[in-house]
């Protein structure tokens, strides 16, 4: 393959390809999955590279000006790339928020299991939601969007620009919120599911003072859990599928705001 034609075109935009390298950096470095420990640093960093060489002869030529107003271009280059990738982070994270809470709930939160991705322990159900979220986020080729909004990114805010944005509290609260909601929506069935046996075993504790309802709740609240889990996985399979295919838009809309 020749590659002469983009080096050519490379060399004589030597800055605007370092912008774009940051940027991209920045999100390698912060998007979930890409950001994980088990990728090598060099890896991530020879990703942006290549990212880098194919869309600089599609950005304008920048020339070399001062020094500083140049380092400020890479800080805030970099700086939005992480923004892009803290935002897709916090998305996926819903998984992991609702597994969480799913264990608290069900006593699973004894079993500490180590998530490499992570560098924490977590639950049993929190590391099945958050295994089952990476592998639907590859095959609905979540990645690939991640990268591509990035790439569109460039569009809405080109390299060069010193403008950057910080919004107000309520836009970047909106996306906390949104997290939340995703959350708890993905542990919703089976955390209907322990409340009801919540409630069953208190009316049973009450009609029943005498039977040790607290032996019992926790393996029958566990088994509940697998039982409702189980039922329930392919819609919140399906949940976790719109959820990565919107990423674009989510990650545009917090590009506008880091514009101004």
């Amino acid at each position: 393959m020749d590659l002469s034609f983009w080096l050519e075109i490379t060399q004589g935009r030597f800055i605007t390809a370092l912008l774009i390298f940051a940027r991209l950096g920045g999100v390698l470095f912060s998007a979930p999955l890409l950001s994980s420990h088990s990728i090598p640093t060099p890896v991530r960093v020879g990703l942006a590279a290549l990212f880098s060489l194919i869309l600089t002869p599609l950005m304008p030529a920048l020339q070399p000006g001062n020094i500083l107003i140049f380092g400020a271009g890479l800080v805030k280059e970099f700086m939005i790339g992480l923004a892009l990738g803290w935002i897709a982070s916090l998305m996926f994270s819903c998984v992991q928020m609702a597994g969480e809470w799913l264990d608290v709930q069900a006593g699973f939160q004894m079993a500490q299991l180590f998530n490499p991705v992570f560098q924490a322990g977590g639950g049993p159900l929190g590391n099945l939601k958050y295994i089952l979220a990476g592998m639907l986020f590859l095959a609905v080729n979540g990645h690939a969007i991640v990268l591509q909004a990035a790439a569109e990114s460039f569009r809405i805010s080109p390299p060069g620009a010193l403008v950057l944005g910080v919004g107000s509290v309520d836009d970047w609260f909106s996306f906390l919120v949104k997290a939340i909601w995703l959350s708890i929506q993905i542990a919703a069935p089976v955390g209907v599911t322990l409340f009801m046996s919540e409630m069953a075993l208190s009316i049973v504790n009450r009609t029943l003072p005498q039977f040790n309802v607290l032996m019992l709740s926790m393996p029958v609240k566990a088994l509940l859990a697998l039982l409702t889990l189980s039922t329930a996985l392919p819609s919140i399979g399906n949940a976790l599928a719109l959820i990565f295919a919107d990423f674009g838009s989510v990650l545009l809309s917090a590009l506008r705001i880091l514009k101004g």
